[in-house]
C-alpha cells in the first residue's frame, strides 16, 4: 500500500526532508506522482533501519546503507536456506514416491512436510541469533566511536595546555630579562647588595628550573598516557574490524 510522504513521516517518526535525502541516495525507493512522493509499505523496514544507524554518533549516509546490506545478506541467507531445505525435503519425498505406494507416499510427505517446518523453525532462530550479533556488533562500533571522540578530546585539550605553557613561558622570560635589566643597573649603582642579590637570583634560578623541569615530565607522561589509550582503543577497532570482516565473510 503506497502512503504519501508525508503520511510515511508522521508514521515513523523521522522528517520528510530526512526520507527525500535518503530517497535521492537510493537507500529506499519511491513512486512519484506528479511532484508528491509516495512510499509502499514494503519500504518502512529500510526506513526503520537507516534511521536507527544513523542514530549513532557521528553516524553517515555510508554507515547507513552497510546496516541495509546487512539486514539484505540475513533475508538472502534465510530464503537460500528455506529453498534449499524445501528442495531436499521434496526431493526425498519424490524419491520415495517411485519406490513405494501411495498411502507410504503421502505418509512420507507429511512426515517430509513436518520436518521441513522444523528446520524452517531452526533456520529463523539461527537468524535471529545472527540478527542479535549484529545489534551487538553495532553497540561494540557505537563505543568505539565514543572512545574515539574521548581521546581526540583529550589529544585537543593537551595541545591547548601545551600552547598555554609555551606562552607562561614566554612571558616568564621576558619578565626574567626585565628583571636582570632592573638588577644589573641596581648592582651598577649599589655594589655592597651585588653579591646577595646574586645569591638571591641563583637560587630563584634553579627553584624556576626544577618547577619547569617538573611541570615538563607532566605533560610527557600526561601525552605518553593519551597516546596509550589512543594505540589501546586502534587495537580494539582493528579487532572488531577483522570479527565483522570473518562475520561476513561467511556470507
Amino acid at each position: 500500500m503506497l502512503k504519501s510522504i508525508t503520511q510515511t513521516a508522521k508514521e515513523l517518526g523521522v522528517s520528510a526532508t530526512q526520507l527525500r535525502n535518503w530517497s535521492d541516495a537510493q537507500l529506499i525507493e519511491c513512486v512519484r506522482k506528479n511532484t508528491v512522493r509516495y512510499f509502499d509499505e514494503s519500504e518502512f523496514e529500510k526506513i526503520e533501519i537507516i534511521k536507527k544507524a544513523l542514530s549513532q554518533p557521528k553516524a553517515t549516509l555510508e554507515d547507513a546503507r552497510k546496516a541495509l546490506l546487512g539486514n539484505q545478506a540475513l533475508q538472502v541467507i534465510e530464503e537460500e536456506e528455506i529453498r534449499a531445505a524445501t528442495e531436499e525435503m521434496m526431493t526425498a519425498a519424490l524419491d520415495k514416491a517411485l519406490s513405494e505406494n501411495f498411502v507410504e507416499l503421502f505418509e512420507g510427505m507429511a512426515k517430509s512436510f513436518r520436518e521441513m517446518q522444523q528446520k524452517i523453525q531452526e533456520i529463523q532462530a539461527e537468524n535471529v541469533q545472527m540478527k542479535q550479533q549484529l545489534a551487538k556488533l553495532d553497540e561494540i562500533f557505537s563505543y568505539e566511536v565514543q572512545i574515539s571522540a574521548g581521546i581526540q578530546q583529550m589529544k585537543d585539550e593537551l595541545s591547548s595546555h601545551e600552547e598555554q605553557m609555551k606562552d607562561l613561558l614566554s612571558e616568564l622570560n621576558t619578565h626574567e630579562r626585565d628583571k636582570s635589566t632592573l638588577m644589573e643597573k641596581f648592582l651598577h649603582e649599589n655594589q655592597s647588595v651585588k653579591r646577595q642579590l646574586r645569591l638571591q637570583q641563583n637560587e630563584y634560578t634553579q627553584e624556576r628550573d626544577k618547577l619547569l623541569m617538573q611541570t615538563l615530565n607532566e605533560l610527557h607522561e600526561l601525552r605518553a598516557a593519551v597516546e596509550q589509550a589512543a594505540a589501546a582503543q586502534q587495537a580494539a577497532q582493528q579487532t572488531a574490524q577483522q570479527k565483522r570482516k570473518k562475520w561476513f565473510g561467511l556470507f
